[in-house]
């Protein structure tokens, strides 16, 4: 549907005028439990803690670890016992998800698959940790918590402008399906694509320098600006996973994949198979957390 047979003023919004979307406050524990989560040394007892801040969040990883996907042997009660069931990996992730989710409501864009949102952004955190070990020594950006948290918030843009302009996002993601460049659809619909968005979200939210940059150049291969290697560690696992969720048992096609030559030829492979061998259990986490849940909590 066009803006004028919809009778819907299209927005005024241009790249980085976050004023004109109107971002939405960053949830007040976020930033201790980005902290917790991009620590490598935080164990279990102090990332229950840190997840315990957030009562929707502790109630969903309860429900995991409660769940057919974790199959516990006996009712599962406490965070901590949670955690302790679904491990450091998961627990992370999962509730670093459902923490950045809960400002927006995406079911009003039609078009906006949730679950698939979530299963490539999980499975791009994974690959995104994966390098940690390789970029470590040449980046000390490159920890793997940061990394994880990286590949997660991505594509939070997307995220935003379905929950802030479901109309013209719709539009565009509908072109998109038929072919067309979807940074171009969200220009000519939104008047920023979801890259822009992310990185103005993530500026607006202050959060840590590494993942702004991430979210705002990681499908920009000639970024060399700060923390480019974040970047491009994102971009390379983000690639990989959108391609799994393509053609999950189509052959390990992944020549091109890291046109920043961030890693020897050989790891991209690697990546794909890990990746590929975890990407039914992601989908299935996926399902169980967003499948049959709204996002406003």
């Amino acid at each position: 549907m066009s803006a004028a047979r919809s009778g819907v003023r299209r927005p005024a919004g241009r790249a980085g005028d976050t004023a004109s979307l109107g971002p939405p406050a960053v949830p007040p524990a976020v930033v201790g439990l980005l902290a917790a989560i991009g620590s490598d040394d935080t164990g279990i007892r102090v990332l229950a803690s840190a997840v315990s801040e957030f009562p929707s969040v502790a109630a969903r990883l309860l429900m995991l670890a409660n769940s057919a996907w974790s199959a516990p042997a006996r009712p599962i009660t406490s965070v901590h016992d949670a955690c302790l069931r679904l491990g450091l990996r998961v627990v992370r992730s999962v509730s670093l998800a459902m923490a950045v989710a809960r400002p927006f409501d995406p079911n009003r864009c039609r078009g906006f698959d949730v679950v698939r949102y979530w299963s490539t952004a999980l499975l791009t955190a994974e690959g995104a940790a994966l390098l940690s070990s390789r970029l470590l020594p040449h980046d000390p950006d490159c920890d793997e918590g940061t990394l994880r948290s990286a590949g997660l918030l991505h594509n939070l843009g997307l995220l935003w402008l379905a929950d802030r302009w479901p109309l013209f996002t719709s539009e565009a993601l509908s072109a998109a399906a038929s072919g067309a460049c979807l940074e171009d659809a969200l220009h000519a619909s939104v008047g920023m694509d979801h890259r822009e968005a992310a990185g103005a979200l993530g500026r607006a939210w202050g959060l840590p320098a590494p993942l702004v940059a991430a979210m705002r150049y990681h499908a920009t291969p000639g970024y060399r600006g700060d923390h480019w290697r974040v970047a491009a560690a994102c971009g390379l696992a983000s690639s990989l996973a959108e391609r799994l969720e393509r053609a999950p048992e189509g052959p390990a096609d992944v020549e091109g994949l890291d046109p920043a030559d961030l890693v020897d030829p050989g790891a991209v492979g690697e990546m794909w198979t890990a990746l590929a061998a975890r990407r039914e259990s992601v989908a299935a986490l996926t399902t169980c957390l967003f499948g049959e849940a709204s996002l406003r909590r």
